[in-house]
């Protein structure tokens, strides 16, 4: 019998732009270069690809369009900030306020390159379905996102995960630039 997914991971392509500007010294670790903020908002960004509905830069931020926004209204979820990037702006910084716990010391994970300026791994590796914790108590229509950031330097970014409840409301949805990859229970996932 296939196993039924008890979350989804909620991702979010690429749109090929960069939030933060390069210029503003107090943005990032002078040592490793890792982001030291995510409340600093650049007025001026316009992402690359205004096509999609939510889109990552490539230093791991999350941008929602008009669309967007008004999907999740409409859904009443809850646990999610836009943030709107200027007035003339079509576009808003989607911030996922609920955490989920992500054990990155279990295998499959590595950490790299500790740096004592910022207190940060400079790189963090090897994304797991297997390693996040407490997914039984999540709400089936709630988003949350990792307390973990993945990637490296500027670009980490956490993972969304979002209940199967609002999973097939956001499928149906058909937002742009999104899919949705299911989390299985560890002791019944699928060999991939």
């Amino acid at each position: 019998m296939k196993p039924k997914p008890i979350a989804y991971c909620f991702e979010e392509h690429d749109n090929n732009s960069i939030f933060l500007p390069k210029d503003v010294a107090r943005l990032f670790c002078p040592r490793c270069g890792s982001k030291l903020t995510r409340d600093f908002i650049d007025p001026t960004f316009v992402p690359t690809k205004k096509t999609l509905d939510l889109s990552a830069t490539l230093d791991g931020f999350a941008i929602a369009s008009l669309r967007c926004k008004e999907t999740f209204e409409a859904l009443k979820v809850g646990g999610v900030r836009f943030r709107p990037i200027s007035e003339a702006s079509k576009f808003w910084l989607f911030e996922v306020l609920q955490v989920v716990k992500y054990d990155a010391d279990r295998p499959g994970t590595r950490k790299e390159g500790f740096c004592s300026a910022c207190n940060q791994f400079v790189s963090v590796i090897g994304f797991k379905h297997s390693n996040l914790q407490g997914l039984a108590a999540l709400d089936s229509d709630g988003i949350y996102r990792t307390d973990v950031e993945f990637a490296s330097g500027h670009e980490k970014a956490p993972v969304f995960i979002v209940g199967t409840g609002l999973a097939e409301k956001l499928r149906s949805a058909k937002l742009k630039g999104t899919y949705l990859d299911p989390i299985y229970p560890v002791d019944s996932a699928p060999s991939r």
